[in-house]
């Protein structure tokens, strides 16, 4: 009897072990884990694009032009070159990215690259690199005659990184002959030939220092100052110690005052020399020297 006892005891045993066992696993069963959710990236990057020194970044542009005259023909190698590092985009009200009008020696209209040519009217932009050249090329053939002629050749940026400009900064002359017979007065330069380089200005609110190096017959330059609408400053001559075809360093002072200064535009210095042949501006360079807003 005892021995049976034990038996029992030992099936009622093993009979709620398992009974426990069972309850526990229907309530592991039952019961939801939390499931762990990846962490949604939400981060999200805009290009924003904040407001340049739009006279900074005229003064990193580097216009270069030549002309390269025949009997028959002219042709006009130019670029644009961007020295800074930073990328810019540059931004045309059409597809006329540039324009060149050439005069005679008495200041008659003798040829106009868009005469005659159609453009498209969208808006159309350029990304320019650091270290960037764009480069083109044009040539004048129909009207070449024996003479002396200046070219204005302007590439036509309206904007900098969405950034309007007030004028057209990128401009320059070139001086140059055509045919036979035609002779060159030593005083002129050379077709293509630079004035003026390495020009910087330094100051703000109407006090600038200008310093560059120049090449320029009989060692003399004249410069002026506008705002847009109005001469600020009237031609002035300057004199450097060396004529061409030596290059001398120069340094002036331009002083305006208060009331001179725009609410709201920019201040533009126009260096040039004047062709002794003609008494007209050549080698033309316009340096910003502030813009107010």
């Amino acid at each position: 009897m005892k021995n049976i006892g034990l038996m029992l005891l030992s099936v009622f045993a093993i009979f709620m072990v398992a009974a426990c066992s069972s309850e526990e696993s229907q309530g592991s069963e039952g019961k939801e884990e939390p499931v762990e959710v990846p962490a949604e990236n939400t981060d999200e990057t805009e290009d924003q694009t904040g407001e340049i020194d739009l006279d900074q970044a005229i003064s990193h542009l580097k216009l270069e032009a030549e002309a390269q005259p025949s009997k028959e023909k002219v042709l006009f190698d130019f670029s644009l070159t961007n020295e800074a590092e930073e990328t810019y985009k540059l931004g045309f009200s059409s597809g006329q990215k540039y324009e060149i009008i050439v005069t005679d020696a008495n200041g008659k209209e003798v040829y106009k690259y868009s005469d005659g040519k159609m453009f498209t009217e969208a808006l159309e932009y350029v990304t320019f690199n650091g270290g960037d050249t764009q480069e083109f090329q044009e040539e004048w053939t129909e009207g070449v005659v024996p003479g002396n002629y200046e070219a204005m050749i302007t590439i036509k940026v309206m904007s900098i990184n969405d950034q309007p400009l007030e004028s057209e900064p990128f401009t320059t002359t070139v001086p140059f002959e055509i045919g036979e017979g035609a002779t060159q007065n030593d005083s002129d330069q050379s077709a293509g030939e630079e004035a003026f380089r390495n020009l910087q200005v330094s100051g703000e609110d109407g006090s600038y220092t200008i310093t560059g190096e120049a090449r320029v017959f009989e060692g003399q330059f004249r410069y002026n100052v506008e705002d847009g609408h109005n001469i600020l400053i009237e031609d002035t001559v300057v004199e450097v110690d060396e004529g061409a075809p030596a290059w001398a360093s120069f340094s002036f002072e331009i002083t305006l005052s208060e009331d001179q200064l725009p609410d709201n535009g920019s201040l533009t210095l126009t260096i040039y020399q004047v062709n002794p042949s003609d008494g007209r501006p050549t080698n033309v360079n316009y340096v910003p020297l502030e813009s107010f807003q």
